[in-house]
C-alpha cells in the first residue's frame, strides 16, 4: 500500500467525485465524476490496485492501472453506501437503504467475483 489518499469531494454545481492525492499534494486527480449522486463513498482494495465505491444505487469497482470502473451490483429504488473491503479483498460489505416508507437499512456482503443486479 502506498501513501496516496482517496476521498470524495462534493462540489455543488458539478466537478465533484472521487479524488486521489498524496499527503500535502493538494486536491489531487479526479478519478470518477460523481454525476451529482448523493451517496458516493469509496473504500480501497487491500492490495492497493484500486477501490470500490458506491454511487447512489450502484456498487462499483475502479482499477487504478486501467482507469476504468465496472459495476459490481445495481439496485432498484434503493441506495447503497459505506462500503468496506475484507482483508483478503474478496468480499465487500455495504449498507443498503430502501427508499420506501418506512426506510429500512440492511448490511449486505457481496463477492467481488460475482457481480449482480438486484431488484424488487
Amino acid at each position: 500500500m502506498d501513501d496516496r489518499l482517496l476521498y470524495r469531494n462534493w462540489l455543488i454545481g458539478g466537478g465533484g467525485g472521487i479524488f486521489l492525492t498524496s499527503a500535502g499534494g493538494g486536491a489531487g486527480t479526479r478519478l470518477v465524476d460523481d454525476g451529482g449522486a448523493l451517496w458516493v463513498t469509496p473504500a480501497r482494495l487491500p492490495d492497493g490496485s484500486g477501490y470500490v465505491y458506491t454511487q447512489d444505487d450502484t456498487l462499483n469497482e475502479y482499477v487504478l492501472s486501467g482507469g476504468q470502473s465496472t459495476t459490481l451490483a445495481q439496485f432498484y429504488n434503493e441506495y447503497v453506501f459505506n462500503p468496506s473491503v475484507s482483508p483478503d479483498g474478496q468480499y465487500v460489505v455495504f449498507e443498503r437503504q430502501t427508499t420506501g416508507t418506512p426506510t429500512q437499512h440492511d448490511l449486505w456482503i457481496l463477492n467481488r467475483g460475482r457481480p449482480r443486479r438486484c431488484g424488487r
